[in-house]
């Protein structure tokens, strides 16, 4: 007995969902080739569900090619994206355990949200942990003034438009502090009991149709000179995965601090779907060890915390002797 109408519609538009959700997925992988297919990459968990969706759709439809072949795109996608850390780079290690003996510093990334009506709950939250640098975005003029509130404890700063690097310790002020006029980066060597990191601090444009892909092409140079040992936080408007955190990583010649998960998801929706969203803030690291990775609860921005301690890695060889002459 021939379909009816009804039912043969629901078959080519769940079909042409699949191929097309397939080749949204598969376009995604092909990033470096044009920002457009980049722009695909950053919805790949997402897209992955749809398919599967779609797929099972199509499975119970007895269209098991294209149902196969949507089910196999989503399991790649979700492969891809879920549960691996993407390190593009060997710039750092991540230590197998907290309890290490040598020092522990921290940093502390947050996009503030430049109207965030909340501002009480990220000092409260710098208090309570108390990281020795914090990298700051959307600093509008209300944070200007809010983070002032706390210039006892964090004296050491530098306010390149709307980024922001705060530390409690002090900059090394024979390394160059530079601003990127226009930018959104900022970049300082902070010295951490006699030893220099670069940190520096990144808030990307949104990607394609927008100037992500210009933006990172001028900012490429000061990317390249975070010196050997450096940590570079921010809001990068890029997921983990994407060809743009991998060419950032292979300028820097750093590896992301840990992947944690969504950081992102729009104030419109409810705080509880946070894996929904999608992972844009990141820390990478050289020529240090992370030893933990972690995301913060929330403090009124639609950015979650990150929270970033890490030590020294030629710490383990100087332990030993640190260890006999305290014996």
């Amino acid at each position: 007995m021939p379909a009816s109408p009804p039912i043969l519609f629901a078959r080519l538009a769940v079909s042409v969902l699949a191929a097309a959700t397939s080749l949204f997925l598969i376009a995604g992988f092909f990033g470096k080739f044009h920002p457009a297919l980049d722009a695909t990459s950053h919805l790949r968990i997402q897209s992955a569900v749809f398919g599967v969706v779609v797929a099972l759709a199509l499975l119970i439809m007895r269209r098991r090619r294209l149902g196969g072949f949507t089910l196999l795109a989503a399991a790649l996608g979700l492969a891809t994206s879920v549960g691996p850390q993407f390190s593009f780079s060997t710039g750092a290690a991540i230590a197998a355990s907290t309890s290490d003996p040598r020092p522990a510093y921290k940093l502390l990334q947050l996009n503030l949200l430049y109207n965030n009506s909340t501002p009480e709950k990220v000092l409260s939250l710098i208090g309570e942990y108390r990281p020795d640098v914090i990298t700051v975005e959307e600093v509008s003029g209300l944070w200007v003034d809010k983070l002032g509130l706390i210039a006892a404890a964090y004296p050491y700063r530098l306010l390149c438009r709307s980024v922001a690097i705060i530390s409690r310790r002090p900059f090394d002020e024979t390394r160059e502090k530079r601003c990127e006029a226009g930018q959104r980066f900022a970049s300082a060597a902070i010295d951490f009991g006699g030893r220099t990191v670069g940190i520096a601090v990144v808030h990307l444009r949104w990607p394609w149709p927008y100037s992500q892909a210009a933006h990172l092409d001028r900012l490429a140079p000061a990317l390249r000179s975070l010196g050997p040992v450096a940590l570079l936080g921010g809001d990068f408007n890029a997921a983990t995965w994407s060809a743009t955190m991998q060419r950032i990583a292979n300028e820097t010649d750093m590896m992301i601090a840990g992947d944690i998960g969504a950081t992102w998801l729009s104030r419109r929706l409810p705080r509880t779907l946070r894996a929904a969203g999608l992972p844009l803030d990141h820390v990478l690291a050289k020529g240090l060890e992370i030893r933990r990775t972690r995301l913060l609860h929330d403090i009124g921005s639609d950015h979650w915390p990150l929270l970033v301690e890490f030590s020294f890695s030629d710490d383990d060889e100087r332990l030993p002797t640190a260890v006999a002459m305290a014996q």
